[in-house]
């Protein structure tokens, strides 16, 4: 143990808080919680032998230790969460993708209540969220069964006459935007042309929807034959019809999911599987005594742990990012922090020890396995497929070795304006997202990509020292620590895009070896070399460069529209008098784009920016 490390033991405080290592180089290596950080951090160094043989490797690397004291331990488990979220950690288990979960929203509170789903859960905006679903299709065919059972508002555009949904019966709508005043964004009233059914017929379809959500659909089924008997009495048999149809489906539905609790019940059952390069979560959905969703989650940096730290860190990423967990939870395995996620979810934690409760943890358990198996395959030819291009790619293009970091650039713009460029960067073969780079080009008021390349490219390798070659390679890895020294250059362009990025890697003696892809013909250029590469169609190597070059220019794109869109907002409160850079940049930050401003109420406008401003507004509006 280093004297800075003691030193740091030695003025720990004894309250509840989130503690990171980090090494000698100043990256984070993990982030942990606590309800009293001195004991814990502590732990780690006086009893390394009992941990576990990923954290034992870790200890010897860390060389500054850093806390943050919260209120409680409730709190810590969720300040840990979010960072180990942000950070991603090589020592923490990671829930991977957990950004890409969707969740089917209803806005309860609006009178027209809308249904959408969203990647994002708002834990004060009133809505009632139900998820998350691993699979963005599982979504939409979810929303598909619901709207042929409960027509409902959905749009996300501002209609001004009904939508083709609304015609064919399942859209309540149509319904506008409207702003609430001081609030950023829009809630949904109902059109002047009327709503297709009354307030409390819609608000009974939407209850009868968080039913089908909650599994609840016998409830459903009763009350759809009770309407359905009024109105053949009522003599509308049209309606009568309807509602024989939706019966029949919604009984179809029930038949296809499994009953696993004959006494009903809703709970989830949660099990894992791993191998050495990664472990998977399991969780099935039991609600109303059915299964109603078998759901995998890949956890990342698992080797050498536990399967009770793996259950662990599975549970506090997960059910600290859900809307709301069920009642009862079954493991194959209890948690270290039992007591913790108990408070935090609410729910009653469990490892089952025989009955029917005891075979679904097993039925998990076999999902858990299958998937990480198809995943180990999976990986198992992706792995091979992206070597097999990478040496493809080294032998034609003339490299001594395969590359194991590439970096492909784009520029954007239109005309010259609101220039951008991108620097995407794969390694081994696959996109390391959190490597990408993204540059506004400041210098260029006229539309000469040559000269925005060069501006990107210089500032880019500026990150690198001068002079790589004479430096040992390793210590100059060191020295550009964010930006790491790629093994080859990717230009999208042609001659001219190539023979600027020679340039600047010369000016600054570097030497990386550097090629270009014109779009046209998918020629590669080589510096010094006069005739262009051309491979095969069906070429491993053509894919992989295809595919980096596509997603550099769809980096770019991104970047130059969100650029554009601001800019576009700028210039046009530029010609509006009594608006200045403060209320420029409050303007854009509450309404965010032009249409956003143009579809604003006059309450909201005065509210951000005065009667009198918004007057101007509206007045340069028309």
């Amino acid at each position: 143990m280093t004297p800075s490390i003691q030193d740091h033991l030695a003025h720990l405080p004894t309250l509840p808080g989130v503690y990171q290592f980090f090494d000698a180089d100043g990256k984070m290596l993990y982030i942990g919680k606590a309800i009293n950080l001195r004991n814990r951090v502590k732990s780690y160094f006086q009893r390394t032998r009992d941990l576990e043989p990923a954290k034992q490797i870790m200890i010897p690397q860390i060389a500054d230790i850093k806390t943050i004291v919260v209120a409680s331990e409730y709190e810590a488990l969720l300040l840990e969460s979010s960072l180990i979220y942000e950070h991603q950690p090589p020592y923490n288990i990671l829930l991977k993708d957990d950004k890409y979960f969707k969740y089917i929203k209803i806005t309860v509170r609006d009178r027209f209540p809308v249904i959408t789903s969203t990647r994002v859960v708002r834990a004060k905006d009133g809505a009632r969220y139900f998820g998350p679903y691993t699979s963005a299709w599982a979504v939409k065919e979810t929303l598909k069964i619901l709207k042929l059972f409960f027509p409902f508002e959905s749009c996300t555009i501002t209609p001004h006459q009904p939508c083709l949904e609304y015609i064919h019966g399942i859209q309540v709508g149509p319904l506008r935007f409207e702003r609430r005043v001081g609030s950023k964004k829009p809630f949904r009233a109902p059109s002047q042309i009327g709503p297709s059914r009354s307030e409390p017929e819609y608000r009974e379809a939407i209850r009868q929807i968080i039913d089908f959500l909650y599994g609840r659909k016998v409830t459903i089924i009763r009350d759809f034959t009770r309407e359905m008997k009024a109105a053949a009495g009522g003599h509308n048999f049209e309606r009568a019809a309807v509602l024989r149809d939706r019966i029949r489906s919604l009984e179809h539905v029930a038949e296809q999911q499994s009953v696993v609790a004959a006494q009903g019940g809703s709970f989830d059952v949660v099990a894992s599987a791993a191998n050495d390069r990664m472990a998977v979560a399991n969780v099935l959905a039991i609600r109303g005594g059915r299964l109603l969703n078998s759901s995998n989650f890949v956890l990342a940096n698992t080797r050498g742990q536990s399967e009770a730290s793996v259950m662990t860190s599975f549970l506090e990423r997960f059910y600290t990012g859900v809307a709301k967990a069920p009642r009862e939870i079954f493991v194959a395995v209890e948690p270290e922090t039992k007591a913790l996620l108990e408070k935090v979810t609410k729910a009653k934690i469990t490892v089952p020890s025989r009955g029917k409760k005891r075979k679904l943890v097993k039925m998990s358990r076999d999902n858990a396995e299958i998937h990480l198996a198809a995943q180990t395959l999976a990986w198992e030819k992706d792995n091979t497929l992206g070597r097999e291009a990478l040496e493809e790619l080294a032998k034609a293009i003339g490299l001594e070795s395969v590359p194991h970091r590439i970096e492909t650039y784009d520029i954007s713009n239109i005309q010259g304006t609101y220039p951008v460029g991108s620097m995407i960067v794969f390694v081994d073969g696959r996109p390391e997202k959190s490597q990408y780079r993204k540059f506004r080009i400041e210098r260029m008021s006229t539309p000469d990509d040559f000269a925005m390349m060069r501006e990107m490219l210089e500032r880019r390798f500026a990150h690198l020292p001068e002079k790589e070659t004479v430096i040992a390679r390793s210590e100059a890895t060191k020295q550009s620590h964010e930006w790491p020294i790629p093994d080859l250059v990717i230009i999208d362009g042609g001659k001219g895009q190539l023979s600027i990025a020679v340039d600047v890697l010369l000016q600054r003696g570097i030497s990386i070896p550097v090629i270009s892809l014109a779009k046209r013909e998918e020629e590669i250029f080589i510096p010094g070399r006069a005739n262009s590469i051309l491979l095969p169609r069906t070429s491993k190597a053509l894919f992989l460069i295809q595919r980096m070059r596509d997603e550099a220019h769809r980096f770019a794109i991104t970047f130059y529209r969100k650029r554009h869109e601001k800019g576009t907002v700028r210039s046009f409160l530029d010609d509006i008098p009594g608006i200045g850079p403060v209320k420029r940049k409050l303007l854009i930050k509450t309404f965010g784009s032009l249409e956003g401003i143009r579809t604003a109420s006059t309450e909201a406008l005065e509210k951000a920016v005065g009667k009198h401003t918004a007057d101007a507004i509206r007045k340069e509006l028309r």
